[in-house]
């Protein structure tokens, strides 16, 4: 009788034994998958030296967009000789530097990371101009004061269209707010141009 309850016991101790292992090792397990995909998106992020920078800005004679310089983030790095060495580990620090300094990121394809240096020419206050929104959309703004945009109605004022699908020229010009209207209507007209 005696080993019969010993046997019993030790048969209902191993049936315990499985399930609570397999819970604590499937909980282990999460937690690196976890780690390991918060790592990946992370290093996603980071820059590798040889990341391609390339910066563009209008040639003056031409009007046209131009690249002027591209280099490896490691040459750039080198080139700028800046004290702060986290602006060239991730993308965001990248981007943000380089923002103060009058770029804006207009490509990154993963190898490239593509900036564009747009004069600020100021605009006329309550003027239209045609322009492009932060996801390639033609689109119109109203000129708040000399150096502000705004989309007043984004349901009218933004087109179907994407500027990738223009030519270099009229990308550019949209690029750089150079079509100009007195009146609401005016731009409309303009940017219904664009639609069919």
């Amino acid at each position: 009788m005696k080993k019969k309850i010993i046997i019993a016991v030790a048969i209902f101790a191993l049936a315990l034994i499985f399930p609570i292992s397999y819970y604590v090792t499937r909980g282990l397990l999460e937690r690196q998958d976890n780690k390991v995909i918060e790592t990946s998106r992370m290093n996603q992020e980071e820059l590798l030296p040889t990341t391609k920078i390339i910066l563009k800005a209008i040639e003056d004679k031409t009007g046209m967009l131009m690249e002027y310089k591209s280099l490896s983030l490691k040459d750039f790095a080198d080139e700028k000789h800046s004290e702060n060495k986290s602006i060239y580990t991730t993308k965001a620090n990248l981007v943000e530097y380089l923002k103060t300094t009058g770029y804006k990121l207009e490509e990154d394809n993963g190898q490239e990371i593509v900036f564009t240096k747009i004069k600020d020419k100021g605009y006329e206050e309550g003027k239209y101009y045609l322009g492009v929104n932060e996801e390639g959309y033609i689109c119109i703004y109203r000129a708040i004061n000399t150096s502000n945009l705004t989309i007043e109605k984004p349901e009218e004022d933004i087109s179907g269209r994407k500027i990738e699908e223009l030519q270099e020229y009229e990308r550019t010009k949209l690029i750089t707010n150079s079509f100009s209207f007195s009146t609401r209507e005016e731009a409309l007209d303009a940017l219904s141009e664009y639609d069919s």
